[in-house]
């Protein structure tokens, strides 16, 4: 049997143990201490808040296209590679394209196939690819009178008929056609398509109805977007304030 020191058990007033008894506990800090170590450390920027946007609209338009697959399993794949299956890869890579593509590099018309990271697989019964992608072109260069808005929206609903993709998929129709919204925006690379819903990528009804869902949700979006970034800056606002009087240390006493 032990013999237990009931006392020890019993609730025991701090202050009244000596400073002797407590050899297991830190000391208190030096002056100056600061317990985070020296180096270079991680805050948030504006590239890294826009990469998070991007790859949000990207996850966006890929649900709307038929892959359901969330922002951090995402950023995760993009980053390591790993978090998701076999039967998953096709819709990581397809996703990780298109955040990619709308991160910046050269638009879709400088060259559409480069875009698309495509190219020609051989002789068939379809029109070679590269036919395929003339001949959109040459409607969306007919159509250069066009504001970018209205170009993009008809470039989004000839896609299909061009026969560029597989039939019912609409992911590099909603990437090229958010790239060609845009236009030549220096602050934006992609105008947000279906952050809002994907009202502005239904298909269906006359142009005049089709040009008019496709404002709508972009508008919407757009509206979406901007509440985010000041719900952001009110957060950034809120927590700077909350930390102005904090230097690091652990408080003494």
């Amino acid at each position: 049997m032990y013999d237990l020191d009931i006392d020890f058990l019993t609730d025991t007033d701090p202050s009244s143990v000596p400073d002797e008894d407590l050899w297991f506990l830190p000391g208190p800090p030096e002056p100056g201490f600061d317990p985070i170590p020296p180096g270079p450390r991680a805050e948030p920027n504006e590239a890294s808040v826009l990469d998070e946007w991007r790859a949000a609209e990207a996850v966006d338009l890929g649900w709307h296209a038929g892959y359901r697959i969330a922002p951090d399993r995402l950023a995760l794949w993009i980053v390591l590679r790993v978090g998701n299956t076999k039967a998953e890869d096709q819709g990581y890579a397809k996703l990780g394209w298109a955040v990619r593509r709308l991160t910046g590099g050269p638009g879709p018309t400088a060259d559409l196939a480069t875009f698309l990271g495509r190219h020609e697989i051989g002789a068939g019964e379809e029109a070679p690819l590269s036919e395929r992608i003339a001949g959109l072109l040459e409607m969306l260069d007919a159509g250069r009178d066009l504001h970018p808005l209205t170009r993009a929206c008809l470039c989004f609903h000839l896609w299909p008929l061009a026969g560029i993709g597989p039939e019912g998929e609409r992911l590099e129709a909603a990437v090229t056609a958010a790239r060609l919204a845009a236009g030549d925006c220096t602050a934006a690379a992609f105008v947000p398509l279906a952050v809002a819903g994907g009202a502005a990528l239904r298909a269906g009804g006359l142009p005049p109805v089709r040009l008019g869902r496709w404002l709508d949700g972009m508008e919407a979006g757009l509206a979406a977007t901007l509440r985010g970034l000041e719900d952001l800056t009110a957060w950034q606002t809120r927590a700077q304030a909350e930390i102005a009087d904090l230097s690091g240390q652990t408080p003494v006493g």
